[in-house]
């Protein structure tokens, strides 16, 4: 038994290789193109959508703390600090 493989450019033509070469060659171009466009349009979209969708507000926290406050979270900070890490000056 004796596989008859011929190859060519004759065989491709005959095939319709390029054709389909071809028309492959045109739906990849079509689709990065249309990525493209959407990366190149994203941002003008965004700007629609957040004028639909607009952004909630976060709640009002000034960050600024009494001076009592400021020591009890600088105590709580050190109590955690002093838990978690070794003591390098206990025996």
């Amino acid at each position: 038994m004796r596989l008859d493989i011929d190859s060519g450019i004759q065989n491709i033509v005959e095939g319709q290789g390029v054709d389909i070469a071809i028309t492959g060659m045109l739906i990849v171009f079509l689709a990065l193109g249309l990525i493209t466009l959407f990366i190149a349009f994203l941002p003008n979209l965004l700007n629609v959508l957040a004028k639909i969708f607009p952004h909630k507000a976060a709640a009002d926290v000034s960050g600024k703390f009494s001076a009592e406050e400021d020591n009890v979270l600088a105590a709580i900070g050190f109590a955690l600090h002093k838990k978690i890490t070794k003591d390098p000056y206990k025996k």
